[in-house]
């Protein structure tokens, strides 16, 4: 007997440890198997980008079942939604029936659970969801669900810490949840049952038509759902949904007719009656203190949403409430807000979107007694948008933090007082036709407010405006603000303004003087159609004059002019010139600090339009001389490498200073390093930025001029070779004058044209190509008398002499002689070849070789970037007339009325588009062609 018991404990033992191994060997047995099974049926039913880098396998985390793990998983749409992602998680399980997994195929998933997902779920304006990835059903399909190798047996899920964010532009509608964690159970796969769910949200934001229903509140629901597959009908009563601290009891039904369209009946109430529970939806006073607030009044909460729901379609809805003798204070707060009578109605009878209407017919408060009056009646968004608004009453702000905790360091003081009204059709103001009364003011006196996000505390604020419409007609408003003041710290500011036809093309004009970062600036004009500009539908035009005393940009920046190589700096990309914008600038500055360099009597204008900026004749006295500025930077055809264009003429100034100044300068001329003395020079170039807003210098292509007046060059490497293999002392520092070089530049490389430099009676001829890369290749000629030569160097004469004669070249070697270098290498570590000019061959023929292949490889890169921006070019053009006529289709069958194709990136007619086309094509050949607007030099600050 106890053998057959020590026998059976050791066959256990070992069956025991049999199965352990197995369980931790079978994951990676079976992880290509299911790798393979998950990529094939995610190909055979998904039209999305899916990506995922592992896969983890265990039998203990969710024992009886067998849990998968996919990391690092991302859905991505392609299509209408390429690019944008529609999924991604960090980590996603799904728990798997033990049997299914051994038997390898017709795996049955219990249970799913997603770990800190991001969800973006997007209508666009055609209609389409971006969710609507699941490959369709034909008739020809040979395979059917059961050919799938993973069977759905859910019996719950779970989501955790999620962040969802849903936005539909047909329907205005926008919702960001933040901090989402739901979780449903049931017999997910019958026909007809019930699912219990469990949903905590951190923070829930919902605006729908511009308007905010929910900013940042909490959210709690708990739901028994009655779910019918069969109808895609789901049906709650008795649903709890906590808002804050507001309890809302709902019941109804939820129904999918189709991808789009839903039909809903869903009604809401909040059983209780306290004015608390409302108050908490206010984020300002719904704090961590809350529960500790004291109040009273009576609430009211209800409405509801009824019909159906489609990208042509909006449901009925209504919600209303009401908030009667409300009071609240803070226990450790000595004053409350008092007498608050409110009645909001928001609805829309039949979910015609002109049929909505927002009505606040009664609000007042009193805080310190100090009665607060408003009201507002929005009606008829579609059509008519009738106004009828006021808002009368004074309010001391140094005593809001009286009633409700404002943030930490956060201080508030000032008498704002308003007496204003508005009545009457939007509408009617467009057409200039109609009644629109409008008038008042507002004071604010006493300002100041500081915060631990505002870097000075605002001070002293003055500011009295006055509204005015006598002649009824609303687009002939006037908002005057004839003398304004605040300081900023110790900076003062002064302003006047005039904002009038606030309808058609809101026009604003003043001026506004005062000191910021230790200047003092003064600027005025006028701006055209602001509202065009900001809703996007035309261009605002405007003419500004600035002037200031002095300006050091490294601090308005918050940069500096020093070269530390330890310090690094965060590229934030490159600054994008807005859209619709066309403004003519006026500019004086008396002194500007940029980088190391200090600009005296700056003098020029200043246009900004098409996504160009371009400075126009900008001068301005630096580094000892003068320097004229011409040139553009534009974003018009690259947000990621803007295009610059520049024309500069610099006039007698500190060679050495400019080469220090200048980073262009540092890369295509490094000679300018080893020279000091008195520079002019004249420079065109055209290019790209990179994101850090420095030049791409291998996209750099101009030509330029160097002319130094009186200086010298010393310690250069190239010219101590030279004076080291001659045995010329008077070579290693050379004085210089009138030398004029020329150079042009291309693909990184520079094309030095040849120039002559004398000492005393030596001549030298030079000429070549450099690279950016410090890479030189010159040719230098030289006529050199005898006397100049050492021992070592005549010897080496005499050498070449006797060479060229063994090679049949007669030499006739006389007082002077004529040598020709080939010089190679790097600037730093240059290497010397020397030969007799009249044994070396055709130097002016290498230097036009030179030039040639120069000329060759500029004009091939021209003729990529032309294929290259052509093929662009074509494909963009084909989308706009593609995507055009597929617009044009679906109008004509939803029997919208339309007289021309349209693109629909614009909704402008595609003769629209052909132009904008033609102009893309314009603006490329420009930049191919250096036909660009100059503007002002790009200067790239030391690191």
């Amino acid at each position: 007997m106890k053998k057959i018991l020590l026998r059976t404990l050791k066959i256990s033992g070992i069956v025991l440890l049999v199965l352990v191994l197995f369980a931790f060997a079978a994951p990676f047995l079976f992880k290509n198997k299911i790798l393979t099974l998950a990529k094939k049926e995610i190909n055979q039913n998904l039209i999305a980008v899916v990506d995922f880098k592992d896969l983890n396998i265990s039998f203990f985390r969710k024992f009886p079942q067998v849990s998968l793990r996919l990391r690092d998983l991302s859905v991505a749409g392609t299509g209408n939604f390429a690019g944008d992602t529609l999924l991604a998680a960090p980590e996603i399980g799904v728990s798997v029936n033990l049997l299914s997994f051994l038997k390898g195929s017709d795996m049955k998933i219990r249970s799913v659970d997603m770990k800190s997902p991001r969800i973006h779920l997007l209508v666009n304006k055609e209609g389409f969801a971006n969710w609507d990835i699941t490959k369709p059903d034909t008739a020809t399909t040979d395979t059917d669900s059961s050919s799938s190798s993973f069977k759905v047996n859910l019996q719950e899920y779970t989501i955790t810490d999620a962040y969802l964010y849903y936005q539909d532009e047909p329907a205005g509608m926008k919702a960001e949840v933040k901090g989402l964690n739901h979780e449903g159970s049931g017999d997910l796969m019958a026909e007809d049952f019930v699912l219990k769910t469990q949903t905590d949200a951190q923070s829930v934001s919902f605006n729908y038509g511009g308007i905010p229903y929910l900013a940042g509140n909490e959210a709690h629901i708990t739901s028994d759902i009655q779910a019918n597959l069969a109808t895609s009908k789901y049906s709650f009563a008795n649903a709890l949904v906590k808002v804050n601290n507001l309890e809302i009891k709902t019941d109804g039904f939820f129904q999918l007719e189709s991808d789009s369209s839903y039909l809903m009946d869903i009604r809401f109430n909040a059983p209780s009656t306290e004015f608390k529970d409302l108050l908490s939806l206010v984020p300002a006073v719904y704090t961590k203190d809350f529960q500790s607030i004291k109040t009273s009044g009576k609430a009211l909460f209800q409405g509801f949403v009824k019909g159906r729901y489609s990208p042509v379609e909006m449901p009925a809805y209504e919600v209303k409430a009401e908030v009667k003798d409300g009071f609240f204070q803070y226990p450790d707060l000595p004053k409350p807000v008092s007498d608050i009578q409110i009645a909001l109605l928001a609805s829309n009878p039949d979910g015609q979107p002109d049929n909505a209407v927002l009505d606040i017919s009664r609000g007042h408060l009193k805080m310190d007694n100090q009665p607060l009056d408003f009201k507002l009646l929005f009606k008829n968004p579609e059509t008519l948008q009738y106004l009828d608004a006021l808002v009368k009453g004074r309010i001391d702000l140094s005593s809001i933090g009286r009633y409700i905790k404002l943030p930490e360091k956060t201080q508030l003081a000032g008498i704002l007082d308003a007496d204003v009204f508005a009545k009457g059709s939007m509408a009617a103001l467009q057409s200039q036709k109609g009644n629109f009364s409008a008038g008042g003011f507002f004071d604010l006196r006493d300002l100041m407010y500081a915060s631990a996000d505002l870097e000075k505390p605002i001070r002293n604020g003055q500011l009295h405006a006055v509204i005015t419409n006598q002649s009824g007609i609303a687009d002939e408003t006037t908002v005057d603000i004839p003398q304004g003041h605040l300081e900023w710290g110790t900076d003062p500011f002064d302003f006047n303004v005039r904002l009038s036809k606030p309808i058609t093309v809101m026009s604003l004009a003043g001026d506004v003087a005062g000191k910021y970062m230790n200047t003092n600036f003064k600027a005025g004009g006028n701006l055209d159609n602001i509202q065009g500009f900001l809703t996007n539908k035309g261009v605002m035009k405007g003419k500004l004059n600035l002037s200031a005393d002095r300006m050091n940009l490294n601090d308005w920046m918050g940069t500096s002019s020093t070269t530390d190589t330890n310090t690094t700096t965060t590229s934030t990309g490159a600054f994008e010139v807005p859209k619709g914008i066309d403004l003519s600038i006026l500019a004086k500055a008396g002194s500007v600090i940029y980088d190391k360099v200090d600009y005296q009597n700056i003098e020029g204008a200043l246009s900004i339009a098409d996504e160009t900026v371009t400075l126009k004749n900008l001068k301005a006295q630096a580094l000892g001389g003068d320097i004229t500025f011409n040139g553009s930077y534009s974003t018009l055809n690259s947000k990621k490498d803007p295009a610059i264009a520049i024309t500069y003429d610099i006039d007698k100034v500190d060679a050495q200073k400019a080469f220090l100044a200048f980073n262009t300068v540092q890369k295509l001329m490094p000679i300018g390093q080893f020279i000091g003395g008195t520079l002019s020079s004249e420079f065109t170039m055209t290019g790209n930025l990179g994101s850090d807003m420095m030049p791409l210098f291998n996209t750099l292509t101009g030509k330029g001029n160097f002319l130094l007046l009186d200086g010298f060059l010393s310690k250069f490497k190239p010219l101590e070779k030279i004076a080291s293999t001659l045995q010329i002392d008077q070579l290693k520092e050379i004085s210089i004058k009138d030398v004029k070089n020329y150079i042009e530049f291309a693909n990184g490389k520079v094309l030095v044209k040849p120039f002559t430099v004398k000492v005393k009676d030596i001549e030298m001829e030079i000429g070549g190509l450099h690279g950016l890369d410090q890479s030189i290749d010159y040719i230098v000629q030289m006529k050199v008398p005898r006397k100049y030569l050492g021992n070592q160097a005549n010897s080496l004469v005499n050498e070449l002499a006797a060479k060229a004669t063994a090679k049949g070249v007669p030499m006739n070697m006389g007082e002077t002689v004529n040598l020709l270098m080939k010089m190679g290498g790097t600037l730093t570590n240059p290497t010397l070849k020397t030969e007799l000019k009249e044994a070396a061959g055709n130097a002016a023929e290498e230097l036009k070789n030179q030039a040639l292949n120069f000329a060759k490889e500029k004009a091939d890169s021209a003729k990529a970037m032309i294929k290259d921006s052509a093929n662009a070019l074509k494909k963009e053009i084909t989308n706009d007339i593609k995507k055009g006529i597929e617009n044009e289709l679906k109008n004509k069958l939803f029997g919208k009325d339309t007289t021309a194709i349209k693109d629909t990136a614009s909704g402008k007619p595609l003769e629209d588009t052909k132009k904008k086309s033609e102009q893309k094509v314009k603006n490329t050949l420009d930049k191919l062609l250096n036909k660009k607007k100059p503007s002002g030099d790009t200067v790239r600050r030391e690191r």
